[in-house]
């Protein structure tokens, strides 16, 4: 009955707490590949955290795992000027917890919170029972991958339960990639964390399992047994820790409509929105070497268009691996490019670039080498020449006509 008592009473405090401002809101955004390239997730928030940070400032922080060796050329350490930031970090460095906070050397230059998952290992027994109790999510003894993922989730729970404590007027949001950041999810909402979650999937774990079968997926999302399918792949505990990332969030995306499709059948969680992944691809002008050769290679083409006798009207021209430079771009892949060819019909009597173009492998080329070289077809034989039927008289040696 105590206990009972207990619960209510930190029910009902956490019930009245004071509304905080979401004007200035903070954001933190949870990955496992902030600073540390391991596969798509660091090239998404790479290119979106120039944006971000032009948006939120200071109000933004990237948390993920500390990796040394990526830390040590990507990430500018610094100290922490936010107090409520600096006291919560100080609190866990306390209990043993290595901690890197600073700038992430890129575009933006984020601020970026790591922790050294190493350093929390002695406590890894005690969360992955407890997992169990408030989660019921199963954690095998030799899953590496998974044992790391519950550590980083439990540091995160662990962070933003304190700080929430320090700041208290600010809305705080904290958004989730993928199912190795997601065992916080479930962690706040059963410890009623004050902050407001998001959860996004790139992929479906047991979607990338079942595509890699020889299975029909998309017509037979609706029809598989999740629970089943998963467990045969032993990926069951995996799909566990997703799928309560999915639920327990308060805010749950994806990144297409054809993830949200495959995310409310596997996940059993309709997504309520679809963010799709922005690229900043930046041109830069042409200053480097290869780009210099590649114009030249360029002006080529246009002084090949030039060389009439070269034309033969009306018969299939095959343009393959044309003027590659060694080193160039072009030399890997031998072909031309569709701007190529429209540069190339430019001012070519007889053709423009209205003519159409059969990509085409040539028998006498490797087709790994060469996937796709140009072969230029004509629609139309041009007019015949004025000197046709003209017979030719015959000449002396000296190169003048027998008739003269």
């Amino acid at each position: 009955a105590s206990h009972t008592t207990a619960r209510r009473q930190v029910a009902m405090s956490q019930d009245e707490r004071s509304a905080r401002e979401v004007k200035d809101h903070l954001l933190f955004e949870i990955a496992t590949e902030v600073a540390h390239r391991v596969g798509g997730i660091y090239s998404v928030i790479k290119s979106k955290a120039p944006v971000t940070t032009a948006e939120y400032g200071e109000r933004y922080t990237l948390i993920g795992p500390l990796n040394h060796q990526s830390a040590a050329v990507e990430v500018e350490e610094l100290e922490p000027t936010v107090p409520e930031l600096a006291a919560t970090i100080n609190s866990m460095k306390e209990r043993g917890i290595g901690i890197l906070y600073g700038r992430w050397l890129i575009e933006g230059a984020p601020r970026v919170l790591l922790f050294d998952t190493k350093t929390a290992y002695k406590f890894l027994d005690e969360w992955k029972t407890d997992l169990w109790n408030v989660a019921s999510i199963p954690s095998p003894p030799n899953d590496d991958e998974t044992n790391e993922a519950i550590v980083f989730g439990y540091l995160v729970a662990w962070f933003l339960g304190e700080f929430v404590c320090h700041e208290k007027k600010k809305a705080v949001i904290a958004h989730f990639h993928e199912w190795l950041a997601g065992v916080a999810l479930p962690l706040c909402k059963k410890r009623r964390i004050d902050v407001t979650t998001i959860f996004t999937t790139h992929a479906t774990l047991l979607g990338r399992y079942l595509c890699a079968g020889s299975v029909d997926f998309y017509n037979n999302l609706q029809w598989f047994d999740v629970d089943a399918e998963a467990g045969k792949r032993g990926i069951y505990h995996r799909y566990c820790i997703e799928r309560a990332a999915a639920h327990a969030c308060d805010v749950f995306t994806t990144v297409s409509h054809i993830t949200a499709y495959e995310s409310e059948h596997l996940l059993k969680r309709k997504p309520d929105g679809v963010l799709p992944n922005g690229l900043n691809v930046t041109k830069f002008s042409a200053v480097h070497e290869f780009q210099n050769l590649h114009q030249q290679a360029k002006e080529k083409i246009h002084e090949f268009g030039d060389e009439e006798e070269d034309t033969i009207l009306g018969v299939e021209q095959k343009i393959s691996r044309p003027f590659s430079v060694p080193g160039s771009p072009r030399d890997r892949s031998g072909m031309m490019t569709p701007g190529d060819f429209a540069s190339l019909q430019e001012g070519r009597e007889g053709l423009s670039t209205e003519d159409y173009v059969a990509w085409k492998l040539p028998e006498e080329e490797d087709p790994e080498e060469y996937p796709f070289p140009l072969t230029l077809r004509t629609k139309r034989v041009g007019p015949p020449s004025p000197l046709d039927g003209v017979p030719l008289q015959p000449t002396n040696g000296n190169g003048t006509s027998s008739s003269s």
